[in-house]
């Protein structure tokens, strides 16, 4: 054997009069030891079916031909091949229309992956993979090989494939709508696509009459292919035949995509209604498609005052759903090309349209323009005083500014336009107040949205807002309650607020990831105040669970993101350091955070940083500053009147009087509120304080075992052999010892690392990664890490 190796591909593609010369070619090459290395696409094309299998079983008879079929992969494996492209797991979106569009063939995996990450398009948070933006981008993916094969079948069957690419939703109807569209009779597109089929490239099905190409992402990339007038035509001939009642059974949906490629060579009023109509009903589940049909609307509208109402609408959609570059390019317009069409004597948009655009602003991260608007200086403020005042409030709101933001909500007070203008900031006010402290307005709406939704008269608008206001300040049982009597379901709130509602009720997994999956739909927004609950609470549940790297890439995610509360953010960070043993890095951290939020008159949540800074100060065994943040805690506790506060306040009061008594009451309505995190480490403080009682310890411990957190569990053990206590289970507690050695090894920890997190010697460390290395099977780290990522690892 000489080692020399040919490569022949697409011999299915061989003339029929060439075989015999291929054929002794094989034979000739075997007798020089020539490897030769043959591809073909099946099903073989029926030009050279007979010949080329005859030919291949007599090479094979003579035992030189070895035959080996490539399978398209599961959509498991396909999860699998991603997964250790990306180093992270995707997201079953993202593996779900890969699959779909790629039926498992892992080239075409491959080349779709390498594109997405090449540029820039896979965001990876938390060690989990996202499409940013949306997953319809897989769509656009153009390679010229994908349609390589059609384009060489001749300049007819390549216009065929590219129309009914386009119509094969129609159903039946496709291969008279291609032929009226391209002036052929049907029996010539049915022959046409007969050489598709022949080609193996379509699938028909005889039972429904119905076409659709094996590889679905061959049939985007031939979509990509056509003209704008051979796409506006065809959708044109489809669109009327629908009309009409020619064609009947078309999905609605397939039928405003083909609406936005007519335009106007369609009835455009008619066209007008049925795509806004199509876009309300998906805006929650698809609101690409959503942003794409009402922009289409807006160029078939009537006259300019719908035009604007169109437009607001566009750019309201794209502020809720993470499209904030085409927010900012839609509000921009409205506030530029249609000031009289928006202002109050007309549409009444002028101050929502600024609100969309300062939102969309803060979404792109353009702090500059939005400071710009904050002072008084865009172009695109409103004349009157009290309406520029609104708009700044709201961008002063979103700089973190509370104090000017007050203010400018107080000069409207004092305008003679107040009353025309403050409507527009009811959800916002209250907000603003609760960061100073001030919460008495905010319980008078809840009172009265309670009582509007016993009357059945309760707004929407009003109802999330209250319920998201709740969910700030830690009141999940209140909200849960309104949810509830409106029959309002939890999905219509902000995602952020749903991810901290999911981390209170302890449903961590639904949380983690409705977290990651806002980060990476939305990678230049700010990190408002419920984003930085989500983002704490995130990273609270990593380190708990021994996932300490990435719980520290969370908190850089949030401080990368302008959060709104830093000081919450504060306390996982001083956790991180603790763990470490950096206790004075922890303290200096926790204090210069309630520096900013003093400077910034923020309240809301300082208590908590408080008492986390009463904890570090216990550590280091420095008591003189005890009795400041006492003072300090219930003060914020009296202005705040939330339970939240009530439970800080009561365990630092225990912690400063050594009252076990007081320990106990905080404890007890950390267990009424039912927040499990909150709760463990109340008790775990408590406890470490020697100011809990054995039962709690064992509690606490049960607690943590019920949301996996190893890493705590392993500290609360060494709290059972310092009281002299047995730890349960014995044989359970080394199987999970060895997990939470291998997650810390996983998240790329030295010897020396861990060993700081576990209290043990570095020695100690070696002996048993030996151990877990050698019975687990792993050479090295990188290949732990690897099955800990995939879930391959089993102890």
């Amino acid at each position: 054997m000489t080692g020399k190796v040919l490569l022949v591909r697409d011999v299915d593609r061989l003339k029929p009069e060439v075989l015999p010369a291929f054929e002794s070619m094989i034979r000739r090459l075997a007798r020089e030891s020539v490897l030769c290395v043959c591809t073909a696409v099946l099903p073989l094309q029926s030009a050279t079916r007979t010949e080329l299998g005859a030919a291949l079983r007599r090479l094979r008879d003579e035992g030189l031909v070895h035959h080996a079929s490539l399978r398209p992969r599961s959509r498991t494996q396909t999860h699998a091949l991603v997964t250790a492209m990306l180093g992270a797991l995707p997201e079953d979106a993202l593996v779900d229309r890969l699959w779909h569009l790629t039926r498992g063939w892992p080239a075409v995996v491959v080349a779709v992956v390498e594109t997405l990450r090449d540029s820039g398009a896979i965001m990876a948070v938390d060690r989990h993979a996202y499409v940013a933006g949306t997953t319809a981008s897989m769509d656009r993916y153009d390679r010229r090989e994908l349609v390589y094969a059609v384009s060489r079948m001749g300049e007819a069957v390549w216009r065929v494939a590219k129309a009914i690419a386009l119509l094969s939703p129609m159903g039946a109807a496709a291969p008279r709508l291609v032929a009226d569209a391209l002036g052929l009779t049907e029996p010539e597109v049915l022959d046409l696509l007969g050489k598709l089929k022949d080609a193996g490239l379509l699938h028909g099905r005889p039972a429904d009459r119905s076409w659709r190409f094996r590889i679905p992402l061959v049939a985007a990339a031939l979509r990509n292919k056509l003209g704008p007038f051979e796409r506006r035509w065809l959708a044109q001939v489809a669109v009327t035949a629908v009309w009409r009642g020619e064609v009947t059974g078309v999905d609605r949906f397939h039928l405003a995509d083909l609406l936005v490629l007519a335009g106007r060579m369609v009835d455009p009023a008619r066209a007008c209604e049925e795509l806004v109509t199509c876009a309300d009903e998906v805006a929650h589940s698809d609101a690409t498609r959503a942003v794409q049909w009402i922009r289409a609307a807006v160029d078939l509208a009537a006259d300019r005052f719908q035009q604007a109402s169109l437009l607001y609408k566009h750019a309201m959609t794209c502020a809720l759903y993470g499209t904030g570059h085409l927010a900012v390019e839609t509000s921009t317009k409205l506030l530029h090309s249609f000031r009289a069409e928006i202002g109050r004597d007309a549409n009444d948009l002028l101050v929502p349209s600024c609100f969309v655009y300062i939102s969309a602003m803060h979404a792109t991260g353009n702090i500059e323009a939005l400071r710009s608007t904050a002072d008084g200086e865009s172009e695109l403020l409103p004349e009157s005083e009290a309406e520029r005042a609104a708009a700044r409030s709201l961008a002063y709101l979103l700089l973190n500014d509370w104090r000017k933001s007050f203010e400018m909500i107080e000069l409207i007070h004092r305008s003679s336009q107040a009353g025309q203008v403050l409507r527009w900031l009811k959800h916002i006010t209250p907000y603003v107040r609760l960061y100073l402290g001030v919460t008495d307005g905010f319980h008078n709406d809840v009172v009265e949205v309670r009582g509007a939704v016993q009357s059945a008269e309760a707004s929407p608008i009003d109802l999330i807002s209250a319920c998201s206001g709740l969910v700030l300040l830690g009141d999940i049982a209140q909200s849960d309650a309104l949810l509830v009597e409106s029959g309002t379901e939890a999905t219509t709130l902000r995602i952020p607020v749903q991810a901290v509602r999911c981390f209170y009720r302890g449903e961590f997994d639904r949380a983690l990831e409705l977290t990651r999956r806002h980060v990476a739909m939305n990678p230049h927004q700010g990190c408002d105040a419920d984003m930085s609950l989500a983002l704490q609470q995130a990273a609270l549940v990593q380190l708990l669970g021994g996932k300490l790297m990435r719980a520290r890439e969370l908190l850089d995610t949030a401080y990368s993101h302008r959060p709104s509360l830093p000081h919450v953010l504060a306390i996982p960070q001083g956790m991180y350091e603790m763990t470490f043993g950096n206790l004075h890095e922890a303290r200096s951290i926790l204090l210069d955070a309630l520096d900013t939020a003093d400077e910034d008159a923020v309240v809301l949540h300082t208590e908590a940083t408080w008492a986390a800074l009463a904890d570090v100060d216990h550590e280091l065994g420095r008591t003189d500053q005890f009795p400041v943040y006492l003072e300090k805690i219930e003060k914020i506790a009296g202005q705040l009147a939330t339970e939240t506060a009530e439970v800080h306040r009561l365990r630092t009061r225990a912690l400063v009087h050594g009252d076990r008594k007081i320990a106990s009451q905080a404890i007890e309505l950390a267990k009424r509120r039912g927040q499990p995190v909150e709760l463990a480490l109340v008790m775990m403080r408590l406890a470490k304080q020697d100011l809990a009682t054995r039962d709690h310890v064992h509690e606490v411990y049960e607690l943590l075992g019920d949301f996996k957190a190893l890493l705590a569990r392993a500290w609360v053990r060494g709290l059972f052999r310092a009281r002299g206590l047995a730890v349960p289970g014995r044989q359970a507690t080394l199987v999970e010892n060895e997990h939470l050695l291998a997650v810390l090894t996983a998240e790329g920890l030295s010897n020396k690392q861990i060993a700081t997190v576990l209290l043990v010697s570095e020695k100690s460390v070696e002996g048993r990664l030996s151990r877990l290395f050698s019975r687990a099977g792993y050479k090295s780290r990188v290949e732990l890490a690897a099955a800990m990522l995939g879930g391959q690892l089993e102890l």
